[in-house]
């Protein structure tokens, strides 16, 4: 379903490199007619070796990406339920990465309006092909169209 005029949709995803001890995550940015209008990759050092905990990150590095870049109405769309769930849950967040959740719903209150929202995999190609390419090219990058 294509989302209204106004609406900006950001996928996010993350890939970790248990050996190296980082992980990558990436966010592509799509207005309503489906195109790119910006997009960030980053690697960070990490002690977390969990892909859901990762995903966590992403999460928050998503929705500090889509407050820096100035959006206002944001639908972010994620692969991971189990970060998915947290934020969309009303009270706050008490498992492993409850942080991690409490203060990307933090960020995500900040916004005039906002959706989180859970895609399989398979719609979430282009962000886990790119938070893999990350990690390999190991640079931070972000920007607007």
């Amino acid at each position: 379903m294509k989302p209204l005029a106004g609406l900006i949709t950001i996928n996010w995803n993350a890939s970790i490199d248990k050996i190296g001890g980082r992980i990558g995550v990436v966010a592509i940015a799509r207005d309503h007619n489906g195109e790119l209008i910006g997009a960030m990759s980053t690697i960070d050092k990490t002690r977390y070796q969990e892909l859901t905990t990762a995903k966590a990150i992403g999460a928050w590095l998503t929705a500090d990406f889509s407050r820096r870049l100035g959006f206002t109405k944001i639908i972010v769309e994620g692969d991971s339920l189990e970060v998915v769930q947290g934020l969309r849950k009303e009270d706050q967040c008490w498992n492993r990465y409850e942080v991690l959740i409490n203060d990307t719903k933090a960020v995500l209150l900040s916004f005039p309006s906002w959706e989180i929202s859970h895609v399989k995999r398979g719609a979430n190609t282009a962000a886990h092909i790119l938070a893999q390419y990350a990690l390999q090219l190991g640079r931070r990058k972000s920007g607007k169209r």
